[in-house]
């Protein structure tokens, strides 16, 4: 698929683990994607947990042949051929990362497990699974250049076929006959006839904006009748860092010692992802500062060194993306 859009052939880059978390004291665990050294780590930590964390490895290795983002492509002996593994697999996928945690006995692992996987700890067992079963076969990788080049190949390849981008053109409203989308209204007021018509905003939107609320069921109608009152990984703060980071691993993890008050709030964990490969819910320059003074701790002399600052919020998303919060 990704060669059809132009994505492919491309360098990637294969980070060598999924994150490095570290607690208040300077105790470190490093989740390697190689399997053998992940065991190795995770023994180090607590040789007393030894039975569960074969349960967890086994979990991954029985997964090595099998992709599990392309559960929706499988057909019928897709499915005879996978079940019984992941049946076998129920062993492990049947918990949350928060609950498997909770079979350590080594009170470090247990604190450490849980935020490993882009800090969620109620996500399903069988993410993480899928994740490190994907990166330790090296099929699941970092676009070198990032979404900007990422991008930039699909348009080529779009442009090459015959089609055109209308940019700085916002659509307004869908244009319906008979039940059936024809075509878009353009904020300029120009129309657009279309065989398809594929939304890229969120449910709300599509159903509050750019189509008829008629077309909402009650569930729907429901659920966006009653925001949500906590959302995941909405506020972003990068920093452009005049400093050779290459020695770092590409993700870190680590518990503060205060937390850091976000929107009245409290956080007590940041998550740092390292890319040298290659209207504000809180006062952004606040957050920015209190969060370099935290990856101070792992990274002396930081501070000193940042150039650019950019602090994200869900407003920000809103703004670029026309998204609704609610369904974050």
């Amino acid at each position: 698929m990704w060669k059809d859009l132009g994505a492919m052939p491309s360098e990637v880059h294969f980070p060598e683990e999924l994150v490095k978390a570290e607690d208040q004291s300077g105790n470190k665990f490093t989740v390697h994607y190689d399997l053998e050294r992940l065991e190795t780590e995770m023994k180090r930590i607590a040789p007393e947990d030894s039975h569960t964390i074969e349960d967890y490895i086994n979990g991954i290795r029985r997964l090595s042949d099998m992709d599990l983002l392309e559960v929706g492509f499988w057909k019928f002996r897709d499915w005879i051929k996978n079940i019984f593994v992941l049946i076998k697999n129920r062993k492990v996928t049947k918990y949350t990362m928060i609950a498997f945690a909770q079979r350590f006995k080594n009170p470090a692992l247990r604190m450490f497990f849980p935020v490993i996987q882009y800090g969620w700890a109620n996500i399903p067992m069988t993410l993480n699974l899928g994740v490190m079963a994907g990166s330790n076969a090296k099929r699941y990788g970092r676009y070198s250049g990032g979404s900007g080049k990422f991008i930039e190949s699909i348009v080529k390849r779009y442009a090459f076929l015959g089609g055109e981008i209308l940019y700085d053109s916002s659509a307004v409203k869908v244009i319906e006959r008979e039940g059936r989308a024809v075509g878009v209204r353009l904020e300029s007021g120009q129309e657009l006839n279309a065989d398809y018509v594929v939304s890229d905003v969120y449910g709300y939107d599509t159903f509050k904006k750019l189509i008829d609320e008629r077309h909402l069921t009650d569930r729907l109608r429901s659920m966006y009748s009653k925001p949500i009152d906590r959302m995941m990984m909405t506020l972003h703060v990068s920093f452009g860092i005049n400093m050779d980071l290459s020695q770092l691993p590409n993700a870190m993890s680590f518990f503060l010692d205060k937390p850091i008050e976000i929107a009245g709030d409290g956080c007590s964990i940041v998550n740092l992802l390292n890319y040298s490969y290659d209207r504000t819910m809180a006062p952004k320059e606040k957050i920015a500062s209190n969060t370099i003074s935290a990856i101070e701790r792992v990274n002396p002399g930081i501070t000193d060194e940042v150039e650019v600052t950019d602090v994200a919020t869900p407003m920000t998303t809103e703004k670029f993306k026309w998204t609704w919060l609610w369904e974050q």
